[in-house]
């Protein structure tokens, strides 16, 4: 009998591990917030220079409604670009002033006689007081301006006014001024620009006033 040769034993060979497939892991919605999305915010318009815009709206109106170039591009600084609406709307405002004095003239006798007492005004006031006037007549109506020239007038020793049918026989317990600056109190009382009764007492008064203020 051959000699049989004892069998080898068979390492055993290591197989790799087979990775494992990750599971996924498990996902949540974020909580979505409910709300309407704003838009995005406009860029913020150019300061507009409200002081350099009252200034040349007044040199504007003082000069009979000429616009230089300059004017031109401060208006349009402030949105007002295009030339042909700034000329239609200075052309309003002149057509309103205009009719305004009209109306002033009328009720003092005529342009002569306001006139008159502006020029007396500007010889004989204080520059203070002056332009406290001014600033009255920039900020009246009509009726106020009427009012404040008419005590110009009676200052200047003016008699040829027209007096307002309202106040020309009234009775009334208040007493006629009794001197300019009494009279330029009252125009300065708040009162005057919002109180229409105040306003027809302050010119009924004036009515029955002779004052005059000395030459300075």
């Amino acid at each position: 009998m051959e000699n049989e040769t004892p069998e080898q034993p068979v390492e055993a060979v290591e197989q790799p591990e087979t990775p494992a497939i990750p599971e996924p892991a498990p996902t949540e919605e974020s909580p979505v917030e409910l709300q309407i999305p704003e838009p995005a915010p406009e860029p913020e318009a150019p300061a507009v220079d409200q002081a350099a815009l009252q200034e040349v709206s007044e040199r504007i109106l003082k000069s009979g409604g000429q616009i230089t170039d300059e004017d031109y591009a401060t208006l349009a600084s402030a949105g007002f670009v295009d030339r042909g609406m700034v000329d239609q709307f200075y052309a309003g405002q002149m057509a309103l002033r205009a009719q305004q004095q009209a109306q002033v003239y009328d009720a003092l006798g005529g342009k002569d006689t306001v006139q008159g007492a502006l020029e007396w005004a500007q010889h004989n006031l204080g520059a203070e007081e002056i332009a406290q006037i001014n600033r009255d007549l920039a900020g009246a109506s009509v009726a106020g301006q009427t009012t404040i020239i008419r005590g110009l007038v009676a200052q200047a020793g003016g008699s040829q006014v027209k007096t307002l049918k309202a106040t020309t026989n009234a009775v009334t317990s208040e007493p006629p001024f009794q001197s300019a600056s009494e009279f330029h109190q009252a125009l300065m009382d708040p009162r005057y620009k919002t109180d229409k009764a105040f306003q027809k007492s302050v010119e009924d008064r004036l009515s029955r006033s002779n004052i005059r203020s000395a030459k300075r």
